[in-house]
């Protein structure tokens, strides 16, 4: 199912359609199967220098984002790489740019 604004959360809830499944992030579970096709939703990483972005992307609208110090980026797209496993990785140099040997 796809995220839904806080208003239908409550409704579901209240119509007894829905169980609180974890306070933080609040995430609510369906006590029936859906068996309609969600949309796709897209996860974006942007590297900058400092900090790595991620979101999550749905109709070119975010609909979750987040920044993290590199070091836990590089951790996480590791563990990503490892359960998706991919063979190929492009790993930057060191410093983050590249050397010419001209």
């Amino acid at each position: 199912m796809n995220p839904v604004p806080p208003g239908q959360a409550r409704r579901l809830l209240k119509q007894g359609k829905a169980a609180v499944f974890r306070r933080y992030p609040f995430t609510i579970i369906l006590k029936k199967e859906v068996t309609k096709n969600p949309k796709n939703i897209t996860l974006k990483i942007d590297p900058g220098s400092k900090f790595t972005g991620i979101a999550l992307v749905q109709d070119n609208q975010v609909i979750w984002g987040a920044d993290w110090f590199k070091e836990l980026a590089i951790n996480i797209v590791k563990l990503f790489i490892k359960k998706m496993d991919i063979t190929t990785v492009f790993t930057p140099p060191e410093g983050g740019r590249c050397s010419s040997n001209g």
